[in-house]
This record gives structure tokens, C-alpha cells and sequence, in this order.
């Protein structure tokens, strides 16, 4: 009898690949539940990005994909999710649901804390009494988080603002050697997005810690609370909302300048901050790992090891859409983009300036058989970024030219962009240097 998942918030970024990997590689029946909030890339109200995959998956495997893909639009913070879970019988949930980007999270939306906190709360005691009161059971729960929950590097190591500045990559390798994120490491998220779900992942391990205990043996029953979180780097891939670093810099590149979108590159402290990144296949395989492989009560973190300064990323990226670029009126990236956090005004307040995982133990561990596909060549994978958005403005236009992305655009940016006269001139300091990872 195939197994039942539900995978919540799956029309935003990982979703859409995530729900191709288990229709791909699994007989399971799949439910996706998402509110279909801004983030959702939404046609005709539903999510065209997982109409994409699943319209792609239909021609090759024909009609019976249907009878094994369900989507239902509600929220997690619904009483409704109780009753899909028991009239569905699940057996696994995976919890992609979160709003997720920092800019929004300092606007003060509270948003942040209605999905993350109360979100996680109310799935929570839906897996609590579910357990404990029916026999058909959610055998495996996974919690998707952020690396962001640990805080930042240059806090850690008290390197912080224009001391991380000055310090040269091999200063900044030293580092990340000494101070990378384990398991381990304490949460001190430096954003209100960070803390909101650091805070649900704290309400993940109070929830096991406190109910997972047999209340006649007196001893750890796992099939009560079968919880786990995952921690994930930095993501790139397809189906990334253009109000994130890499999609708004090739999306900037790609797009004529045309009177509402004369846009440039919000970068902040001169592309000097440092991310771990991976691509959202290989995070996927990851939770398909932890799903199949991983121990209930255990948090893993998920990283690549590959690391870079913004800068190096958006050097690739500007080289990849340079002919684009030239057409609509850059001729160089300095031309293309603007500090948004050094001149001109503070966009970010307490901007976190390097994240990086150790990610042994999900490596090391031989029940989840986990291994990276996608960093051989990083710049490679990038371009390979760059040219789905070339083969996809259907995707994404609609959403760059929309009145919400361009007000929610004009509010956080226009002034500062503005306001930036000077050019930003990394790109002439730093063109002939070759290295992208740290």
C-alpha cells in the first residue's frame, strides 16, 4: 500500500522541486497544502510553478499522475489541517511552509510569527493528538529550517560591520573553520525571520522533549512525537521569487528598463557578505534523505561547502547576462547595481554578514545515503540558474512588472537607489580575481 505524504507550503521555492522528486521516485500519494500567499508565483489560482512540474511529469508518465497528486489550498494555521491529515490517513508530513525573506521580516509584518510560531504550533498538536489518539499514525514529521537560526559569523567571532571589511578570504576561511554552525551551535538569529523560526524550531524540540514519552511504560515511544528539523543553507535553483538576491540580479540583467522597472541591484555592504550555498535539487535529496534514513528527536544540518562572497556571485551572474545587459542600458555590473546599506541609507539594519554549516553529520550518516550532485562547477550550476530564467519569463514577468512587487520594490529600494551616485565600484576592484569559493 503506497504511503501518504503531506508536504505544506510546496508551491513556494523548494516546493515545486520536491514534489517532482517523490512523483519521479516514489509510488507515495502525494497532498500539498499552501495558502498561495505573494511568494506562490499564482495563475488562475493555483500555483504555476507546480502546475509546471506537473504538467512536465504528466507527458511523460501520463494521466495516472493525477490520481496521486492533490493539491488543497488552506493554511497551516487552519483547524482544517486536522481533518486532511485524518481523512487522508498520512503517513509523513514535511513542513515547507514559512514566510522567508529578511527584508520583509524587518518591515515588522506579522506574518513571520502567525506562520512560523503559531503555524508550527498548530501542526504540532495536530501530530500530538493524532498520535496518541488514532491508530493510524504520522510516522515521520520533518520541520524544514534555516541555517539563519544560529545568527552570523561575524558576530560569533566579533568581526562585525567594517572589521569584516577589511579582512582578506583567507582571514574569513580561518573563520568559518573555527566558528561554522553545528548542530551544536546555540540560536541567536539576527533577523525577526531568523528568530521567528529559530523559535519554532526551539517549539519542534520542546514538543518531543515533553511528549514523546510512553505515559504507561513510563519509557520514549518514537511513533508519539516522530519529529525531526532540518537546517539548510542558502538555496539557488529554479522557481526562487525575484525578491531574492540571484533572481532579482538576472531578473535586473534580463529585463528591459521600461518606466516602472528602471531598476538596478540592491547589494549590501559591497558584496562583501559570505553565503554557504546549495543547490535546491541537492536540498531536496537531502529531505529525502532525512525522510527515509534520518533518527526521530535529531536536527541536521544541510550545506555544500561551497561558499562565497555576494560579489563572486554577482560577478557570474552579470557575466552570464552580460549581452542582455549591454541591451537594456548596463555596461557594467558597476552600472547594474547599488550598495543599498553602506550609502544612501540603512535597507538592512544589523545585515548578518556569513553563514556557514557543518554539515558532517547528515554526510556521515550512513542510513541517509545522501550526496551532492550539483557542486562540481559552481559557476556552471549558476549560469545553468541564469539561462531558466532566459527560458522562463512567463514565470517570472508577471511578477517583476506586478503592482505588489513594484510598490513592495519602490518602498524598500527606489529612495536609495536613488540617492546612489557614486558607482559601485567592486566590480572594477575585484574583475580580475578568478576565485569564487572560500
Amino acid at each position: 500500500m503506497p504511503k501518504t505524504i503531506l508536504v505544506t507550503g510546496a508551491a513556494g521555492f523548494i516546493g515545486p522541486v520536491f514534489i517532482q522528486k517523490l512523483l519521479e521516485e516514489t509510488d507515495y500519494n502525494i497532498i500539498v497544502v499552501d495558502c498561495l500567499t505573494y511568494a506562490a508565483r499564482v495563475e488562475n489560482g493555483s500555483s504555476l510553478s507546480l502546475k509546471m512540474v506537473v504538467d512536465l511529469l504528466r507527458e511523460k508518465q501520463g494521466s495516472a499522475i493525477d490520481k496521486r497528486y492533490t493539491f488543497i489550498d488552506s493554511d497551516i494555521r487552519s483547524p482544517h489541517i486536522k481533518n486532511i491529515i485524518e481523512t487522508n490517513k498520512v503517513d509523513y508530513l514535511i513542513n515547507l511552509a514559512a514566510e522567508s525573506h529578511v527584508d520583509r521580516s524587518i518591515d515588522g509584518t506579522p506574518e513571520f510569527i502567525l506562520t512560523e510560531m503559531l503555524g508550527t504550533h498548530n501542526l504540532l498538536e495536530i501530530i500530538r493528538k493524532n498520535n496518541s489518539e488514532n491508530n493510524d499514525k504520522i510516522e515521520r514529521a520533518i520541520f524544514v529550517s534555516t541555517d539563519e537560526v544560529y545568527g552570523s559569523i561575524d558576530r560569533m567571532s566579533g568581526y562585525e560591520g567594517e572589521r569584516w571589511h577589511a579582512l582578506s578570504d583567507a582571514e574569513v576561511s580561518t573563520l568559518i573553520d573555527k566558528y561554522k554552525f553545528t548542530e551544536q551551535t546555540p540560536f541567536s538569529g539576527g533577523s525577526p525571520y531568523a528568530s521567528c523560526k529559530g523559535g519554532a524550531d526551539l517549539l519542534v524540540g520542546s514538543y518531543y522533549n515533553t511528549f514523546k514519552w510512553n505515559n504507561v511504560t513510563g519509557n520514549v515511544d518514537s511513533t508519539r512525537m516522530p519529529l525531526m528539523i532540518t537546517h539548510c543553507v542558502n538555496n539557488f535553483g529554479p522557481f526562487q521569487h525575484p525578491e531574492k538576491l540571484i533572481p532579482m540580479a538576472i531578473c535586473t540583467l534580463l529585463m528591459p528598463q521600461v518606466e516602472n522597472c528602471k531598476r538596478k541591484i540592491p547589494v549590501y555592504d559591497d558584496g562583501l557578505a559570505v553565503r554557504e550555498w546549495i543547490h535546491s535539487e541537492d536540498h531536496v535529496s537531502a529531505i529525502m534523505g532525512v525522510l527515509n534514513g534520518g533518527s526521530i528527536g535529531e536536527s541536521y544540518n544541510i550545506g555544500s561547502g561551497i561558499r562565497c562572497r555576494n560579489w563572486q556571485m554577482l560577478k557570474i551572474i552579470f557575466e552570464a547576462c552580460k549581452k542582455e545587459a549591454a541591451e537594456n542600458g548596463f555596461g557594467s555590473l558597476a552600472e547594474a547595481a547599488f550598495d543599498a546599506s553602506r550609502r544612501g541609507g540603512m535597507v538592512r539594519p544589523g545585515h548578518d554578514l556569513c553563514y556557514a554549516a557543518d554539515s558532517a553529520k547528515i554526510h556521515d550518516d550512513s542510513k541517509i545515503h545522501w550526496q551532492l550532485k550539483h557542486v562540481k562547477d559552481f559557476e556552471k550550476e549558476i549560469i545553468k540558474v541564469v539561462n531558466w530564467y532566459k527560458q522562463n519569463p512567463d514565470w517570472w514577468k508577471q511578477t517583476w512588472t506586478s503592482p505588489e512587487f513594484t510598490s513592495y520594490w519602490n518602498r524598500k529600494y527606489k529612495k536609495i537607489q536613488e540617492t546612489n551616485t557614486e558607482p559601485f565600484d567592486f566590480y572594477s576592484k575585484y574583475k580580475e580575481q578568478l576565485k569564487t569559493t572560500l
